[in-house]
């Protein structure tokens, strides 16, 4: 994703220092693409694995409060056939 995110980056950088009038109605699409991509990338990477987290420690917080077990309940056994 990293590496995506900068060859990406990497290919917008020249059309944004470029000075034609042709180009200056692309800078601003070149612009939004890298700052949305760096920022997609932050939330990707950063805060949503770090909201998971949080949420899971809450959750155990709360089994453990409460009396709930941590693990799913295990399914019953199926009966033994005879013969």
């Amino acid at each position: 994703m990293l590496l995506t995110l900068l060859t990406t980056i990497a290919g917008l950088t020249p059309l944004l220092f470029e000075t034609s009038y042709q180009a200056q109605f692309l800078i601003p699409m070149a612009t939004s693409l890298a700052f949305g991509l760096g920022f997609a990338t932050l939330l990707v990477l950063l805060v949503i694995p770090s909201l998971l987290s949080m949420h899971e420690s809450a959750h155990g917080r709360l089994q453990g409060r409460f009396g709930g077990s941590a693990s799913l309940p295990t399914p019953p056994s199926a009966p033994a056939e005879s013969g």
